[in-house]
């Protein structure tokens, strides 16, 4: 994937809970993720919650062999799931998407740095932060 992007990117890949738990110790946020819905004991919901909590800003990816209930649970709760890739998939299709995330995600960054916050004017404060 690395010499598809032509970017330089660092890759964490867990297929268990006790990775899990290791790589949200040890690892910095995540700019982009990239969930398997049916990994066992780690996939879903309750795995999209931890990864929210550690990395806020992270565009995120599903897997999917199928968008059930499941798949329209975790797009319900996470505003930040860009898209699902319902497979099988090219390996062109998932490097087409990482890229995509990884642009969303830069390009959310730096607005974030260039544009100023407003306060509400009932805050008391007015001012441009």
């Amino acid at each position: 994937m690395q010499w598809r992007l032509d970017v330089e990117l660092d890759f964490v890949i867990v297929a268990s809970a006790d990775e899990v738990d290791a790589a949200l110790t040890a690892e910095p946020a995540f700019d982009v993720i990239i969930l398997d819905q049916y990994t066992e004991r780690i996939g879903g919901l309750p795995f999209l919650q931890r990864l929210r909590q550690h990395s806020p800003d992270a565009e995120r990816l599903i897997v999917a062999r199928q968008v059930d209930e499941r798949v329209s649970e975790m797009l319900q709760s996470d505003c930040r799931v860009m898209r699902v890739l319902q497979g099988p998939f090219s390996a062109e299709l998932l490097c087409r998407a990482v890229e995509d995330a990884l642009l969303r995600h830069r390009a959310r960054a730096l607005r974030a740095m260039t544009v100023p916050r407003v306060t509400p004017m009932d805050s008391g404060h007015g001012c441009v932060v």
